[in-house]
């Protein structure tokens, strides 16, 4: 297994095989998500991933600049030819995607880390 984590511990990338596990923390700043963005799209094309987790369990509320960025973020991995789901949404974090009208067109969604690997195998 690799892990990448970022400079401030916003977030940290594992790659298990052909699947991503993107953790994102809560406290993930406008230069974390640029930062995430781009060390996900190098580590896609560099392990040939065919799939990637992003995992909020560690965020409790979105707020609306990082709701935003999530979508962007699922778009740019759908153009590497990576399928994407998103786990570990809690009831706040579905209510902010519900508030700022966030639809992430072609997404899975999983309960957690376990369900989202079962909907790949």
């Amino acid at each position: 297994m690799i892990s990448i984590k970022s400079a401030k511990n916003l977030f940290s990338i594992s790659a298990l095989g052909p699947i991503l596990l993107v953790k994102i923390e809560e406290t993930i700043d406008d230069e974390g998500i640029k930062n995430l963005t781009e060390t996900l799209s190098e580590s896609i094309v560099k392990y040939k991933s065919k799939a990637v987790i992003i995992d909020l369990a560690n965020v409790d509320i979105l707020d609306s600049y990082l709701a935003s960025h999530l979508e962007s973020l699922a778009y740019t991995t759908k153009l590497l030819q990576a399928e994407v789901i998103i786990s570990g949404l809690k009831g706040p974090t579905i209510i902010t995607l519900l508030e700022f009208d966030i639809k992430i067109e072609g997404v899975n969604f999983a309960l957690d880390v376990n369900h989202a690997l079962d909907q790949l195998s």
